[in-house]
C-alpha cells in the first residue's frame, strides 16, 4: 500500500573439491519487477510505501524509464545527514523474518539504492539546501527499527564546487542520525553522474535454537557513479568508513529494506523541493 501527501503535505579434505551445487544456494525475498542480477530482487512501485515524517512528500511511479519510485520531498524539515525520525522513507517488507535468517548458513545481506543524478539537477545546483540519500535494512521501519543500518551520501554546498561526500553507518540500535563521512564519492560533480549507494552487510547470528537471534557484525557502504569520460561505471570504496559490531540482536520483525531522503537546510528563501528517480534493490542470500 502506497502512503503520499501531496507536496501541499554472500569436512577439509586433501582431496580436489567439486564445484558446489548451485541448488542449495537460498535466495530469500520477493521483491521481483526483474532487471536484476539472480538473487537480487527489484522492489516496485506497487509494493513500496512512502512515509513524509519532516516533509511534505508527493511518491508516485518514475515516469523516467529504468527506474520504478519517485520521491519529490519539500523544504518543511532541516536535517543535516538523515535523522531517522525526520527523513522521509520509501520502504518495503520484504516478510522475512529476522528468526528464520538467524539459521541460515553462510548468509549474506545487502540492499541498494540505485539512482542517475547529473550536474544539471536541482539537486546539484541548489546552493540553498544540502540533499542527503541512504539505503536501509532494518528490523522494521527506520522510525521504530532497533536492529540495522542506513548509509548514504550527502551533498555539500558550503565548498565552491559542491561535492558529494559519503555519510558513515547508521546504527539503528543506537544512533538517531548519521554522520558525514568526509570521503569524497567522485571528483568531477561538473560531467559524472551519481549511481547510488550500496550497503553490503556481514550478519551476526545468535541467540539459541529455541530463541534465535539476528544482528550485523559488519557494514560497509561502497557508491557507484558514471564516469563520463571512460563512458562506464565505477564504483567507490569506502573501506574507512566500514563500521563493526551493531549490536541490537533481535529475533523480532521482519527485514525491511528502502531509501531515506532529507534535506538540511542552508537559505529557507532560495531553498528548493528535491525529486528523485530510483530503484530499491536488495539481496537476502544463503548456502
Amino acid at each position: 500500500m502506497n502512503q503520499s501527501k501531496p507536496l501541499s503535505s554472500a569436512s577439509n579434505q586433501n582431496s580436489k573439491l567439486a564445484p558446489r551445487d548451485v541448488s542449495r544456494v537460498s535466495f530469500f525475498g520477493g521483491g521481483g519487477g526483474g532487471g536484476g542480477s539472480a538473487g537480487w530482487q527489484d522492489v516496485s512501485f506497487a509494493q513500496g510505501t512512502a512515509v513524509g515524517q519532516g516533509y511534505n512528500i508527493t511518491y508516485e511511479a518514475s515516469p523516467v524509464s529504468g527506474f520504478d519510485h519517485r520521491i519529490t520531498i519539500d523544504t518543511n524539515s532541516s536535517t543535516n545527514y538523515l535523522s531517522k525520525s525526520v527523513a522521509a522513507y520509501v520502504y518495503f517488507d520484504t516478510g522475512e523474518s529476522t528468526a528464520t535468517l538467524s539459521s541460515a548458513q553462510s548468509l549474506v545481506m545487502a540492499v541498494r539504492i540505485e539512482c542517475s543524478i547529473d550536474p544539471t539537477s536541482n539537486i546539484i545546483t541548489d546552493t540553498g539546501a544540502d540533499f542527503s540519500l541512504a539505503a536501509f535494512l532494518a528490523n522494521d521501519q527506520p522510525v521504530s527499527a532497533t536492529m540495522g543500518v542506513w548509509s548514504g551520501a550527502f551533498y555539500d554546498h558550503a565548498l565552491a564546487t559542491p561535492r558529494i561526500f559519503a555519510t558513515t553507518q547508521g546504527n539503528f540500535n543506537t544512533d538517531t542520525t548519521v554522520a558525514g563521512g568526509g570521503a569524497q564519492v567522485f571528483t568531477d560533480i561538473s560531467n559524472d553522474l551519481y549511481e547510488g549507494p550500496n550497503v553490503i552487510i556481514q550478519p551476526v547470528q545468535t541467540g539459541t535454537s529455541g530463541a534465535p537471534l539476528l544482528g550485523i557484525q559488519r557494514a560497509m557502504t561502497n557508491h557507484w557513479f558514471e564516469d563520463n569520460s571512460a563512458s562506464k561505471s565505477n564504483v567507490t570504496d569506502n573501506n574507512t568508513l566500514q563500521r563493526t559490531n551493531f549490536g541490537g540482536d533481535t529475533g523480532t520483525g521482519n527485514i525491511h529494506v528502502g531509501g531515506m531522503f532529507s534535506q538540511f537546510i542552508r537559505n529557507a528563501g532560495t531553498a528548493q523541493s528535491k525529486t528523485i528517480d530510483f530503484n530499491i534493490r536488495y539481496l537476502l542470500a544463503s548456502q
